[in-house]
């Protein structure tokens, strides 16, 4: 039997979006594919080892192959004499940004 090759995907969303997160990496996990282990890395739920939070996010840009940010529309924006329109968290951009 070959030894799989693990794949590291960095999971990101914001809190709204947890559930439709875990959803995302259980089914990640549950793959099967020819000699590939994923292995996501739940932003929300790792270790806090790190002095700060963007030490954290860069050790995971290092570790990771890929990323899964999940936009969702959790903010209301208003503009001058425009409705409200829903957008993603700052957050959740700047993580899609680093990968």
């Amino acid at each position: 039997m070959n030894e799989k090759d693990r794949v590291q995907i960095f999971i990101a969303c914001s809190g709204k979006a947890t559930v439709e997160a875990q959803f995302l990496a259980t089914k990640l996990q549950e793959q099967e594919l020819q000699n590939i282990e994923i292995k996501p890395v739940k932003w929300w739920s790792t270790a806090k080892k790190f002095t700060t939070i963007i030490e954290k996010l860069v050790n995971h840009t290092k570790e990771c192959d890929f990323a899964a940010i999940l936009l969702t529309g959790d903010d209301l924006l208003f503009k001058a004499n425009n409705g409200g329109e829903f957008a993603p968290r700052d957050n959740c951009v700047f993580e899609a940004g680093l990968f």
